[in-house]
């Protein structure tokens, strides 16, 4: 970001940007958004006098910080560049991209104001062929710990990388999703069309994070049709890893045929019947007229599902707003000791099979929080005195805190299912378990009370 034109000459190209954005003319934004179409013409000419006026206005009618008019940066261009302005109002263009561009305002000032640590974006070859759609997301696996199994937190994944992940409503919009790079951050912002199904989500999450780790943001300069054809590729491959595929369709198809096989599949890796059917096309395990077949005639049914015991949905639904955006853990563990950070930063990024071999279960969101509000109380000495715990995953879900004081060695184990078991192994050995609770913060602090009922002390809570 710069700030070399001054603010009134940033205030001036930001609200011409907001313009651009709807992809309307000035004469069609003026009549639009209730503005003045001679104070635009003469902001367009050059001027810088009607700038604020016109901010304060904008920034209501279209939903936008006044801070991001004085923000100096580079936009999201449009997604169809080539719409007849006279179509673009019905499309409800501009509240996608607007809504896209307030969350990259919220996250640079998060950066900003060292609220949001710095970060490197993971970078991968640019994905320029299905080839190297396909290398890339076995490497996004492998790099990431995910192995061959499900993932079952896509938006867990996704913001382990530095992408935050945020929905919007919008079912007049012809985008599914779009991102952005958060310059100068390690950041990038990602806006899913939540009017979608939950696994055109999923999928269209993907395809985002293909654009993430390939080094690119969006811009009407790169965007084409084989661009988002490689971006599906990647989005594929990386749901449905194609070792995994033939492996396990060959098993079942076995006992169970083709179809119920593809169920089975499409159920246990969270992606669309006519998705999962394109794969098992692609890796040659099934005809293409099958299929057409399967996909036409025979999607699965709900009966389906409970005559093969699938209790949908076996996957995450995207979470309406960034996890690590929103404060489900307060924000104040952002500001923790980096070594902190990045042991929380890695329980956030485990998958299933992280040991290998298929061992070792995820971490669930709401195990994350408690850790989060237990790190808080421990970095505001409220917790048990002694060494920085450390933090690992439990090979059957969940996560364990570690450290020492002058009583001993003490471990508390957070479980996946709910509650905690508490340790301490020292001249008196305790075991003491604490019963789930109706939220993370409440379990936390029934960890605390324990805690110091065991240390003799008061609640610590």
């Amino acid at each position: 970001m710069t700030f070399e034109m001054g603010r009134a000459g940033t205030e001036r190209k930001m609200v011409l940007e907001s313009v651009r954005l709807t992809g309307l003319d000035l004469k069609e934004f003026s009549s639009e958004f209730g503005v003045r179409f001679d104070q635009l013409n003469a902001l367009e000419a050059g001027a810088t006098d009607n700038a604020e006026v016109l901010i304060r206005r904008l920034a209501d009618r279209l939903g936008l910080p006044e801070g991001w008019f004085r923000w100096d940066h580079d936009t999201v261009a449009s997604a169809l560049v080539a719409i007849e302005p006279a179509q673009r109002l019905d499309l409800d263009l501009g509240n996608f991209h607007f809504g896209l561009e307030k969350k990259r305002f919220e996250v640079w000032k998060l950066v900003k104001d060292g609220l949001l640590p710095h970060r490197k974006r993971p970078t991968y070859r640019a994905i320029t062929d299905n080839d190297i759609a396909s290398d890339v997301a076995v490497a996004v696996r492998r790099d990431f710990g995910l192995g061959h199994q499900p993932i079952r937190d896509l938006a867990n994944l996704a913001e382990g990388m530095g992408l935050l992940v945020f929905t919007l409503d919008a079912p007049d919009s012809p985008v599914d999703g779009l991102m952005a790079e958060v310059e100068d951050s390690g950041y990038g912002v990602c806006l899913i069309n939540s009017s979608g199904s939950d696994v055109r989500q999923r999928f269209t999450l993907a395809h985002e994070i293909g654009h993430w780790v390939g080094g690119d943001a969006f811009c009407k300069e790169t965007f084409g049709a084989d661009q988002e054809r490689y971006m599906n590729a990647f989005a594929v491959h990386l749901l449905l890893p194609k070792y995994q595929i033939m492996e396990q369709f060959d098993k079942l198809v076995q006992i169970r045929g083709d179809r119920d096989a593809a169920i089975i599949i499409s159920a246990k890796f969270g992606t669309s019947w006519s998705a999962t059917l394109s794969q098992l096309r692609n890796l040659g395990k099934i005809a293409w007229v099958r299929r057409q077949d399967l996909v036409e005639k025979f999607p699965p049914t709900q009966e389906d599902y409970e005559r093969l015991g699938i209790a949908l949905p076996l996957v995450r639904d995207i979470p309406s707003s960034s996890r690590l955006f929103s404060g489900h853990v307060d924000a104040e563990y952002l500001n923790f000791p980096s070594e902190w950070r990045e042991r929380y930063d890695y329980l956030r990024g485990v998958q299933s099979g992280w040991l290998g071999a298929g061992d070792g279960d995820s971490v669930e969101p709401e195990v994350l929080e408690t850790v989060g509000y237990l790190l808080q109380a421990f970095f505001e000495q409220r917790l048990i005195g002694g060494g920085r715990p450390g933090l690992y995953p439990l090979i059957e879900g969940g996560a364990q805190m570690e450290w020492s004081d002058e009583s001993g060695d003490w471990s508390v184990e957070l479980l996946n299912e709910g509650g905690a078991l508490i340790y301490l192994f020292g001249e008196t050995d305790f075991e003491e378990s604490v019963g789930k609770s109706t939220s993370s913060k409440g379990l936390a602090e029934e960890v605390l009370h324990t805690l110091g009922r065991l240390k003799g002390g008061d609640n610590l809570g």
